[in-house]
């Protein structure tokens, strides 16, 4: 701060308080608190800004000591004495630091102290400006936090790429150490690694410890030490399943009575630190720690940044070890490959080949070292490549193993092969490649083709079949109209004529016998042209012959039955379609009749331009698909066929005890 020009010459005069000029001009000033002490450093005068800055008013400061605005822990320092004894001896004093306002809360302040003497040099008292910068103050703190927190994120960088470059987790283990003693400003860094029985830490890396204790030096693991507490206690969890543990903090070892007064840090006169754990796959891998001789106050900021660096050593550490696995495990997964007569192998992330094995390059014509190393651009035709390609990239987007059907080109020829691909984890469970098993199904496709051929013509028969029987039902329906209809309604004439010239002969009884017979045999050949081929659905479509069906249905089985929808739904419907809907209802009419017990039954028919759908459904009893479909249910099968037959499906749903539908749809 600098004070202005004018006031600071008039204070340095030692201008007299009571002057009105000088009075003037002092509370005309409201930035500053503006004040005369004696020289005791009690105050005696008071101006606005002071009142403004510090909450007293006059009269409840002037004659008490200056040591009211200082914090408690500068108080039993000494520090105002100090301050008024510098000022005298140099003649002015500046400084900056917390201040304390009447009620209690603090500021930050820029302080100069004068000297005020009288004209032979003996000392009246002193003059004190104090301007509030708590505002400027925090802007410091803020921007000296934001360029501590760079450094920070600068530092954890270039440790995970050398983490990322390094097979050995030595460098990455030093250099953790040395950032973590710089930007923590700690003179003790450690870390420790859980020996395989967890009984014990090895220090594997460090700083400030006694020569020759890095890289041998064990530290048992105690029930009460700090390094148990770290790893194990509950005071550490966090709040959430995803967050690390809480770092154990310690700010004076000497005052703690959790722990024993011995061990490393105590012989090493460390004062205050931190720990955190530093995450391994199943278990810990050990524990992090700075220390400092020094009492020190550690924020949450340094917690986090110290198990930001636990966590890149852990990854390092994790990534070492994956990669001696993978040693260890390729020459066994090398020796069972070669004898597996599927093609097998396994790619980086970067689609280039690290392992193949002896069918691969058998099938292929490759040589291993003409194979490893390489992309599949860089070893097949570019149409070929870039489909394996997409497919391992489908397994890393996904993380979890997929089946393709792929097509290559072998020594033999083109073949086809289901491919198993499975994404490859490394020791901490990230993804590092693909791996695939590919299986030659090449005859069994060409199998299948036969096969679905075979299917095809079947349903074609199927097709030909159902025409062949309705053009029969035709036939038949037909010559029973043309030529027994005939006969018998001629007969029936004939029979007239001769009981009307019976008159009351013997005979008349048995003319008017055989005209009843042959009236009951016309009525039960037209019920059976009927249902041969109901002459409605020809002439007047398939919504009128279900409905003549099912009022003769009802009438022989007394089981309603509802039509809904029947004509505007089936208009404009193929001729074929329409007898595949029009015996397909009939067929599950006659299993309600014979299985379902039901009482009721509703045919729906609804569809669009492309397709028309038709339901029966009834309350019955309902039965189990599945066992109908191990069963012989040959009513079930036929219809089935009739729908496919006219390019078309058939489905059923039912339960035991909750009836059943039938839906069938196909093409108009």
């Amino acid at each position: 701060m600098e004070v202005d020009a004018n006031l600071a010459e008039q204070i340095a005069a030692g201008a007299d308080p009571t002057d009105e000029q000088f009075r003037l001009l002092v509370q005309s000033v409201t930035d500053y608190a503006i004040f005369l002490l004696d020289s005791g450093g009690r105050v005696i005068s008071w101006n606005d800004g002071a009142e403004r800055i510090k909450g007293y008013s006059a009269g409840e400061i002037v004659g008490r000591p200056i040591a009211l605005f200082y914090p408690p822990e500068d108080r039993d320092a000494g520090k105002p004495e100090q301050s008024l004894r510098c000022a005298e001896r140099e003649g002015c004093f500046r400084t900056e630091g917390w201040r304390v306002r009447k009620d209690g809360s603090r500021f930050w302040a820029d302080v100069a102290i004068t000297a005020l003497r009288d004209a032979h040099g003996g000392l009246r008292g002193f003059a004190k400006v104090t301007r509030d910068m708590t505002a400027r103050h925090r802007e410091r703190e803020n921007e000296q936090r934001v360029a501590a927190m760079l450094e920070r994120h600068r530092g954890l960088a270039e440790l995970s790429l050398l983490a990322l470059g390094e097979t050995g987790v030595e460098p990455v283990l030093e250099r953790a150490v040395a950032l973590t003693r710089d930007l923590l400003q700690t003179e003790f860094v450690r870390i420790l690694e859980l020996l395989p029985a967890g009984d014990a830490f090895k220090l594997v890396a460090g700083t400030g410890w006694k020569p020759g204790m890095v890289g041998s030096a064990t530290v048992p693991l105690r029930a009460n030490s700090i390094l148990s507490y770290t790893l194990y206690s509950s005071e550490l969890v966090p709040d959430a399943a995803n967050q690390p543990r809480r770092a154990a903090v310690i700010e004076d070892l000497a005052s703690e009575d959790r722990f024993p007064r011995s061990g490393m840090l105590h012989e090493h006169g460390v004062v205050s630190g931190m720990s955190v754990m530093i995450p391994g796959r199943r278990t810990p891998y050990g524990v992090l720690g700075a220390h400092s001789a020094a009492r020190r106050r550690f924020v949450p900021g340094d917690a986090e940044f110290l198990q930001a660096v636990a966590n890149v050593v852990s990854a390092a550490v994790q990534r070492q070890r994956a990669h001696e696995q993978v040693q260890a495990s390729e020459a066994r997964l090398v020796a069972f490959a070669d004898h597996s007569p599927a093609v097998m192998f396994v790619k980086d992330r970067e689609g280039r080949y690290r392992l193949v094995n002896e069918q691969f390059l058998q099938r292929f014509g490759l040589r291993r070292d003409q194979v490893i190393g390489r992309t599949d651009l860089e070893l097949f035709p570019r149409d070929q490549a870039l489909r394996f390609a997409a497919n391992d990239a489908a397994v890393l987007a996904r993380g979890a193993p997929l089946q393709f059907e792929e097509t290559a080109r072998y020594v033999e020829g083109d073949r086809v092969s289901v491919v198993a691909k499975f994404p490859l984890p490394d020791a901490s469970g990230a993804v590092i490649g693909v791996g695939g098993v590919a299986t030659d199904i090449t005859e069994q496709r060409n199998s299948e083709a036969a096969l679905r051929a075979a299917a095809d013509n079947l349903q074609a028969l199927t097709r030909r079949l159902v025409e062949a029987e309705e053009a029969e039902r035709r036939r038949i329906a037909r010559e029973l109209h043309d030529r027994v209809g005939q006969n018998l309604s001629a007969l029936n004439i004939n029979l007239d004529l001769a009981l009307g010239a019976a008159g009351a002969s013997p005979v008349r009884r048995r003319i008017e016998d055989s005209v009843s017979l042959v009236d009951a045999t016309l009525r039960s050949i037209e019920s059976v042209m009927a249902e041969l081929r109901p002459p409605l659905l020809d002439e007047y479509g398939l919504g009128a012959a279900l409905g003549w069906y099912a009022e003769e249905f009802s009438r022989r089985t007394g089981i309603a039955v509802a039509l809904r929808d029947g004509e505007d739904a089936a208009a404009g419907l193929r001729p074929e379609a329409a007898v595949a809907l029009f015996r397909i209802a009939q067929e599950e009419l006659n299993n309600v009749a014979k299985h379902a017990g039901a009482r009721q039954v509703r045919i729906e028919l609804a569809g669009d331009a492309e397709e028309i759908v038709m339901r029966v459904v009834d309350d019955g009893a309902g039965f189990d698909p599945a066992a109908a479909a191990r069963g012989k249910r040959w009513g079930m099968k036929t219809m089935r066929e009739r729908a496919e037959a006219a390019g078309g499906r058939l489905e059923v749903d039912s339960a035991p005890g909750a009836g059943t539908t039938v839906r069938a749809s196909v093409r108009r």
